[in-house]
């Protein structure tokens, strides 16, 4: 009876001492974890693009003339 109580008390203790093991690296992971994210430069995006296209543009782009560049409109003299 006195063996059974020393083996469950032996087995507790190293499973106390594993969980203690692991709260003290996984508490130093995330420090590390912080430490690094702390070092990042902050993500530059591009600006936002505006597009308005003119009426002659759109009424192109209407009629099928979307060729990947859009023909000019020509000046009227």
């Amino acid at each position: 009876m006195i063996r059974k109580l020393i083996s469950i008390a032996i087995a507790i203790a190293i499973n106390v001492a594993v969980l203690t093991w692991f709260h003290a690296w996984s508490a130093s992971v995330a420090a590390s974890a912080a430490a690094a994210s702390a070092q990042r430069q902050p993500v530059v995006t591009m600006p936002v693009i505006n597009v308005h296209p003119s009426t002659a543009q759109l009424h192109a782009l209407q009629h099928g003339h979307a060729t990947g560049a859009l023909p000019t409109v020509a000046k009227r003299s």
